[in-house]
Parts: structure tokens; C-alpha cells; sequence
């Protein structure tokens, strides 16, 4: 075709390798999408706008076989071209009437929205609605994500930007990483080689302050290789997996390499000290003949007081196999059902809760105990309130720590580290958050 034609989608495959809020506006003449073929993973929502036979031969499928855990619409103003919806049970048919945002106000959400452009765009059609409904300007070309992380009272961020406060003590399921199989070399044959990694975290008090970090590696059977460092002490220690004891351990410049039952290595934890104070721990994988990093993290910690976390995947293509509070496609973040308070959303998480003991997790006995000990008994939750007075007060210790930002996080770290010190945080709370916020 010619002129706007030219953008049309024929015959194209879409693949969103992370769980999206996906929204498409096909129209015949102008932006046709005849036999489209739409990959989504699970926590997805996907809502395409047909006009008359304009969407034809539409598909679509999960990425991963089997997991359809994502919502498909779609809309029309006439004809059939939203017949092919009838092929999938996750897929519904919608109306003028009842198509408004079924997907959700927030079409982008976090503080990161991503566009689509195709590689050969050429004109300035290409970028038109693309950037119209990204409301701001195009993802950059870099694969890494944007980070997560928990910290303060504890307010957590997902891998995909949702921002919200957990309202619960005890045990949780923070990050995992599984359903991925990593390629290593065994005397010249190549073998699979399935990467379970999980990292629970403990909060503890009236105001869920957290309190310890685990690692562990379920790639094997028990035992397996752990690390872990809580408030009591702030020292990591880990699993030494020979003498079946847990001993200390400080940055190091080797690896605590991670074998298989043959012996192959398939990957490694690598303790160091970061520029900014935290330290930092690598996750890496042996990937067909080559060490990857899977995924970086930085530890802040106060004996006594709290910690915080920072962790950076280094690719997008990961995202799929990630699970946990952090776990990217959260959708239900988005609507705050379950409270909000001065414009933070409040959350318990209690699909992530995990009602098994530290040290069946794969942590320290003296751990678990160091938990029973400081965990509140009685409710959970306590909401302190601050006066206005309070609150200016409190951003000047904030920005005595944190200063001033352009980053597009300042903002909500502000917000978190007030609320923290309205808690009951002290000054730590502020001197954590920006050791944390400025990690690298």
C-alpha cells in the first residue's frame, strides 16, 4: 500500500517477552492488522480496538504453553472482526458499550512506559500512536530492567515500577527465579541444567521493618547452597554445604560456586563491596560456554534497626521466569483494593506469605530464633499518623541524607522515607534509603 498504509500490521507476530498492559488500535484503510499473531506471558492484559473487518485471522496465544493466566479483549463497531475470540476461552468479545479500558485506566504502569517501534519504521506515522498512548517518550534501546526492591517500613517496588506498602509480619517470598534451564558443557557434551534460585525476606514488627535476607539455591535437594544476613548483626553468612554448617562470610573475590549433582558448575554468588557503601551480590549463570549475570543486588543494613534491598535484572528476557512480590504483571496492584493511605497503596501480599519456619526455608536455626524474638505479638499493623509540622520536619532529615534528585524515583523515595520516619524509623530509616536509592 501507500501513504498511512504503509503501518499496517499484515501478517505479523507480536511477542511481549514481560507480562504488559498491551492496548491496540486497528482500523480498516489506515492501520489493518490482518492476521496477527499476539504472544503474551501471564499477568498480561491485552485490549485491541477493531474496526470493521480489520482485525481478521487475529491470534492470540500464551507464550509459554499452557500459561494462560493473562485477559484478552476485544472491541468493534461492526462486522466480524472480532469473531476469532471465540477460538480462546481468555479472550472476550466487547461492545461499544462496555469497552471502555477494560485493561485499566493506567495503560503504562510505573514510572517507565515502553513504546513499540518497528525496526524499519520510516516515517512519522510510524511513532504516532505509539507515543500517543505511552503518553511520554519512547522506552530507551536498553535491555536491563529498571530495578525493584523492598526497604523501610517496608515499601516495596516490582520489577515493572508498582510502588506499594506491605502491611504484614513474617515470612515472604520476595523474588524467585525458575522454569529456566541454562546450558553448560560437560566434557565436550552439552547438557541442561534447570536454575531455581528463590529469596525470602522476614519483616517484623508493628511496622514491618525488614529484618533478614535468604538466598538459597533449590536447584538441588537439601541441603542446598544459601546466604543469608539478617538485622542481629548484619554479617552474611552461608551455607557450607561439606561441614552441613552455617559460617560467616565477608566480600570475597571468588565465587561460591554452584554445581549440580555431576559436578557441572552452572553458576555462582558473587559477595563485593559496592562504590556507594551497600553490598553488592551478583547472581551469575553458565550459559552456553559464557558467565552471565543474571542479576544484581545490593544490602543495605543497621544491627538492630532494618534493611534494604536493591536488585537489578540484566536482561528483560528473564522477566518471564521471575515470581514473588517483585514479580513484574501485578495487575491487581494497580487498583489498591486493599487500602490506601495518603496516596500509597497498601497491600499484604498474602499469596507471597510463607507460613513454613526460617530455617525450613533453607535459613540459620539462630536466625529463626533471632526472628521469634523481635517479631510483634498481637496485630500486625499500626498506622502512625503525622501532623503536618511532623512531616516538614522529617522531609529536612530526608533530604539531609537523600539531597536533591532528578531521578525519577526521588520523589517516591521522599514520600517512602517520610512515611518511614512518621513510623517510628528514626534517622536511620533516611540514612538506608539513600545508601539504597544511590547503590551502583
Amino acid at each position: 500500500g501507500t501513504g498511512v498504509a504503509q503501518s499496517a500490521l499484515r501478517d505479523a507476530t507480536l511477542t511481549f517477552e514481560q507480562p504488559s498492559n498491551v492496548r491496540m488500535l486497528c482500523q480498516q484503510g489506515q492501520t489493518p492488522c490482518p492476521g496477527v499473531k499476539v504472544l503474551l506471558p501471564r499477568g498480561s492484559c491485552f485490549h485491541v480496538n477493531c474496526d470493521a473487518e480489520s482485525c481478521e485471522d487475529f491470534e492470540v496465544l500464551p507464550l509459554v504453553d499452557g500459561e494462560t493466566d493473562f485477559r484478552c479483549y476485544c472491541n468493534y463497531n461492526g462486522g466480524t472482526s472480532c469473531a476469532w475470540t471465540d477460538n480462546y476461552d481468555y479472550c472476550e468479545t466487547l461492545t461499544a458499550a462496555n469497552s471502555s479500558n477494560p485493561c485499566g485506566t493506567d495503560i503504562c504502569p510505573g514510572t517507565s512506559p515502553v513504546c513499540l517501534q518497528s525496526e524499519t519504521a520510516s516515517t512519522a506515522m510510524d511513532l504516532f500512536n505509539c507515543n500517543l498512548l505511552a503518553n511520554g517518550p519512547c522506552a530507551t534501546t536498553s535491555t536491563s530492567t529498571p530495578g525493584g526492591g523492598v526497604g523501610g517500613d517496608p515499601h516495596l517496588r516490582t520489577l515493572d515500577g508498582r510502588h506499594y506498602t506491605l502491611m504484614q509480619q513474617g515470612n515472604f517470598l520476595l523474588w524467585a527465579f525458575s522454569g529456566y534451564e541454562t546450558e553448560v558443557l560437560v566434557q565436550g557434551t552439552t547438557k541442561k541444567v534447570p536454575v531455581d534460585f528463590e529469596i525470602f525476606t522476614h519483616y517484623a514488627g508493628h511496622a514491618s521493618f525488614t529484618k533478614g535476607f535468604l538466598l538459597v539455591d533449590k536447584s538441588q535437594t537439601v541441603p542446598r547452597p544459601a546466604l543469608e544476613v539478617t538485622t542481629k548483626d548484619c554479617r552474611w553468612h552461608h551455607y557450607n554445604m561439606t561441614a552441613m554448617v552455617w559460617r560467616p562470610v565477608g566480600p570475597v573475590a571468588g565465587h561460591l560456586k554452584l554445581r549440580d549433582f555431576d559436578g557441572a558448575q552452572f553458576g555462582a554468588f558473587n559477595l563485593s563491596e559496592s562504590k556507594h557503601g551497600p553490598e553488592r551480590l551478583k547472581l551469575l549463570i553458565n550459559d552456553k560456554g559464557s558467565v552471565r549475570t543474571l542479576a544484581q543486588l545490593w544490602i543495605s543494613c543497621r544491627p538492630g534497626h532494618q534493611l534494604s534491598v536493591k536488585i537489578k535484572m540484566s536482561s528483560q528476557k528473564d522477566l518471564r521466569f521471575v515470581h514473588g512480590e517483585l514479580a513484574p504483571g501485578r495487575l491487581s496492584l494497580a487498583t489498591g483494593l486493599e487500602g490506601n493511605r495518603e496516596g500509597t497503596v497498601m497491600a499484604t501480599d498474602a499469596e507471597f506469605a510463607v507460613a513454613s519456619d526460617w530455617a525450613a526455608l533453607g535459613g540459620s536455626p539462630d536466625a529463626a530464633a533471632y526472628f521469634n524474638a523481635v517479631d510483634t505479638k498481637g496485630p500486625s499493623l499500626v498506622l502512625m499518623s503525622c501532623t503536618q509540622e511532623d512531616k516538614e520536619e522529617y522531609a529536612k532529615t530526608c533530604r539531609k541524607y537523600l539531597g536533591n534528585s532528578r531521578e525519577a524515583l526521588y520523589k517516591e523515595v521522599m514520600d517512602d522515607c517520610i512515611f518511614d520516619l512518621c513510623s517510628g524509623g528514626g534517622e536511620t530509616s533516611a540514612e538506608l534509603a539513600a545508601e539504597i536509592f544511590y547503590a551502583t
